[in-house]
């Protein structure tokens, strides 16, 4: 069947903003995230990072995001900055703020920058020529922070569409009866987020 001129363009139309609205909600452009525009050692970087995380925007979405529980009870969220998997080396060695963390438990996590019922950022950036990560506690002083925390990185097997983060757990140690090896992976699960696009990033333990 022939439809008139003016029905073809209509339906062409429709199929193209049908096809518009199925992008994915973070498909691939090339703004370069923002970085803390200071020295990550230098005094006043802590304040910087704090800025910058807060003002950026992040994905809730479990799948993006992941929340598990760590060291048995303590209930932490995940969730990467949107823009993350965009950052190129020279832009992530500047310093980025790739995750925030979401505690919701009464206990803090030190090895997460976490206080009680509180939020913290995770810094990447490169100093002489190795990747470090700083957890930034959302809190009037630095005694939850951890800083300085060398960190690897991975290369993808293909080209990142989204910034996603992660909870890997380490490999359960050989002849652990099931519940011994449940409470091991729940203590010592470990971060990951895309981090650019050079790949993903997490520290080694």
């Amino acid at each position: 069947m022939i439809l008139p001129a003016r029905w073809s363009r209509a339906v062409a139309f429709t199929a193209l903003i049908t096809l518009t609205s199925c992008l994915p909600r973070n498909a691939p452009h090339h703004n370069q995230p923002a970085t803390i525009g200071i020295d990550p050692g230098q005094p006043g970087a802590r304040d910087s990072v704090l800025a910058l995380g807060q003002r950026q925007v992040y994905d809730a979405n479990i799948g993006a995001a992941a929340r598990t529980l760590l060291e048995s009870d303590i209930d932490v969220t995940i969730e990467p900055m949107d823009d993350a998997y965009l950052a190129d080396s020279v832009t992530l060695a500047q310093g980025v703020v790739v995750a925030r963390f979401i505690n919701h438990s009464p206990d803090s996590l030190p090895r997460l920058g976490l206080a009680p019922n509180a939020m913290s950022y995770w810094l990447i950036y490169r100093r002489d020529g190795q990747l470090f990560s700083d957890f930034v506690a959302e809190a009037t002083d630095a005694r939850y922070d951890r800083t300085s925390v060398p960190t690897d990185l991975h290369v993808p097997t293909r080209a990142w569409r989204q910034s996603i983060s992660q909870w890997q757990p380490p490999v359960p140690v050989a002849g652990m009866g099931a519940g011994v090896a449940h409470l091991l992976l729940a203590s010592g699960s470990l971060p990951w987020t895309t981090c650019g696009d050079q790949g993903c990033c997490k520290p080694p333990n």
